[in-house]
């Protein structure tokens, strides 16, 4: 974590054994991705290039595999891989873990007596025990992923130190050998994502510690009114409020994907649906406030920036919004007092997935200048 500037470090607010809580600050990612941005419209041409260079995951994993033909087989899971190799059809061996291991042990017999002539030598029936094949199943799986990472020309991966995820892990919260399976793709490092902020987002994330309350938040988020969500949102203006003296109301605009690319738009007759509830948090003074306005944004349903473009769509973007704002910015996130979204996830409330106890914490963004509390 030294390497990680102050204002890019998350905060933990709370934890247990079941769930971690951070407040995360802006402009950095929930989660790892490409270490590369998506690139721009300049760059298109080059970027479907690069892509039809790629193969596909199963191609891939049938290339590793032939690639052990010629290897030597000095122990069981060599001569099994080197076997693999030579069968008929290759790239129907499967790919995934578990469906892997039941073909491995449904063909150990032809596997152990297929000799370099591609063919099955008539031996007497062996078995080996189950434990032990498990053993071999697990090193030729690794071995052929260790073989198939390199084919697949996957843009690079971001550090630990550029997610909210990876800092926890930095910070001890998980472990790399939860599933106990080498390299398996659904290794969750003993730390589960429940829900994500976007990166230029700040405020508070709920993070399972184990699977049980995975799986239990997770529930929680795809029910109606089992968590509770609110934002707060900087904008220069609230044109509900000067327009119409309202101090509260309710934002019931249906999105769809825009054209542009990361975009989204309102439709009202082939959109989903997409409510916001706001009131403002501290209502201006004087007939011609010059400050700017906080507002409470209460999300009713979980659109991609949803509250982003409810905003812009009243006439009020939120400011440092480079996307739906009336001026385009470029974020430096290595700036600490660079422009930033002034949108933060400012309070959450959900069953705790253990104790099933009611659980409220809150965040104060530093725009805000007020600190984190929990109840």
């Amino acid at each position: 974590m030294e390497n990680v500037p102050d204002h890019l470090r998350i905060k933990v607010i709370y934890k247990d054994e079941a769930i971690v809580l951070i407040d995360k600050p802006c402009n950095l990612r929930s989660v790892p991705g490409h270490a590369n941005p998506p690139p721009t419209a300049a760059h298109a041409t080059r970027a479907n290039s690069e892509k039809e260079n790629r193969f596909t995951c199963q191609e891939t994993w049938t290339q590793a595999i032939l690639s052990f033909n010629n290897d030597g087989a000095d122990d069981t899971a060599s001569k099994w891989l080197s076997a693999l190799s030579r069968t008929p059809n290759p790239s129907s061996i499967p790919r995934k873990w578990s469906p892997f291991r039941r073909y491995v042990h449904r063909n150990q017999r032809r596997l152990n007596q297929m000799d370099d002539s591609d063919k099955v030598k008539p031996m007497p029936k062996q078995t080996i025990d189950d434990t032990k094949i498990d053993e071999v199943v697990n090193e030729m799986y690794e071995r052929i992923r260790k073989r198939q990472v390199p084919l697949m020309n996957l843009p690079k991966a971001t550090s630990h130190e550029e997610s909210a995820f990876g800092q926890l892990i930095l910070l001890g919260y998980g472990n790399d050998n939860e599933s106990g399976k080498p390299n398996c793709r659904r290794n969750h490092m003993g730390l589960y994502v429940v829900h994500r902020l976007d990166c230029e987002t700040s405020g508070i994330m709920v993070f399972a510690r184990n699977q049980d309350s995975a799986s239990k938040l997770c529930q929680f988020w795809r029910g109606r009114g089992q968590v509770t969500k609110v934002y707060l949102a900087k904008v220069k203006e609230w044109k509900p409020y000067q327009e119409e003296q309202t101090l509260e109301g309710r934002i019931d605009m249906p999105l769809v994907p825009s054209e542009e690319r990361l975009k989204w738009k309102m439709a009202t007759t082939t959109g989903k649906p997409s409510i916001t509830l706001w009131k403002l948090h501290n209502p201006p003074t004087g007939a011609e406030p010059t400050n700017s306005i906080v507002v409470e944004l209460t999300p009713l349903t979980g659109r991609t920036h949803q509250l982003r473009v409810h905003c812009a769509s009243v006439g009020s973007p939120i400011e440092g919004d480079s996307l739906y704002g009336n001026e385009k910015i470029q974020w430096d996130p290595m700036q600490p007092d660079g422009l930033m979204l002034c949108l933060h996830a400012h309070e959450l409330s959900f069953t705790h997935p253990a104790t099933e106890e009611i659980m409220k914490f809150t965040s104060m963004p530093s725009w805000y200048e007020a600190s984190a509390t929990c109840d």
